[in-house]
């Protein structure tokens, strides 16, 4: 489903970004789209402050996880203020800071129509993942070529670097090493040593590394497997 969004006249315009979570019934957390999330990172804080068309402020607690990021405190109070009597749509504006705009859709919602991050979505999916084995310590230690399937995909998207968001929430750019002798393949070059020191991987580990089809930013979300 596509949600259009007429915010009241009494919101600012100045907004730095846009997305939409979902309220869902007996669910006390709400979940975040992980790539706004990353872009925002450093200056997102763990309280956030959310301001309705008709005044009324709530403050919700953040987790600070950019693996799996959460509002936790306060989201359930969101459900008792507005009497929500099923799942709904939220439209959330970031002006920066704490500060955030949010609209509530009226309608109930099923879950196909909730975002495609969210864990219990039956959208289809917007992102493309790729599984990749740390066959052993010196792949933590020096550049690291990916599987075919993964180099083709971010040899098509031009980026010399990518921001490599890890298991232990942390963001590290990670410069791309294009090569075409004898054939064409793509490496992680400087960062991937300290990226890996970061978030404790080892020669055994499974990664797996999840982007936006589009990949418009250059931001990458790995989990361990």
């Amino acid at each position: 489903m596509c949600f259009r969004v007429k915010f009241p006249s009494n919101f600012t315009t100045k907004v730095k970004c846009s997305f939409f979570t979902v309220h869902v019934q007996r669910q006390d957390v709400g979940e975040l789209p992980p790539f706004f999330v990353a872009q925002y990172f450093y200056e997102l804080p763990e309280q956030w402050h959310l301001l309705d068309g008709d005044g009324n402020t709530h403050s919700v607690m953040f987790n600070k996880s950019v693996s799996r990021p959460l509002l936790t405190d306060g989201w359930s109070a969101l459900r008792l203020f507005y009497e929500f009597s099923g799942s709904k749509i939220i439209a959330f504006q970031y002006l920066g800071g704490s500060r955030f705009q949010i609209f509530v859709f009226a309608h109930n919602i099923t879950p196909v129509d909730y975002p495609p991050y969210h864990s219990m979505s039956e959208a289809p999916s917007c992102y493309c993942t790729f599984e990749i084995p740390i066959a052993g310590y010196r792949s933590t230690k020096s550049p690291k070529e990916l599987p075919d399937t993964f180099g083709k995909f971010l040899r098509v998207k031009h980026h010399d670097y990518v921001m490599l968001c890890g298991p232990y929430d942390n963001i590290i750019p990670v410069r791309l090493k294009y090569t075409d002798d004898p054939v064409p393949n793509v490496m992680f070059g400087r960062g991937w040593t300290s990226f890996c020191a970061a978030n404790g991987i080892d020669g055994g580990d499974v990664l797996i590394f999840k982007c936006k089809c589009v990949m418009d930013k250059k931001y990458v979300i790995i989990s361990k497997r």
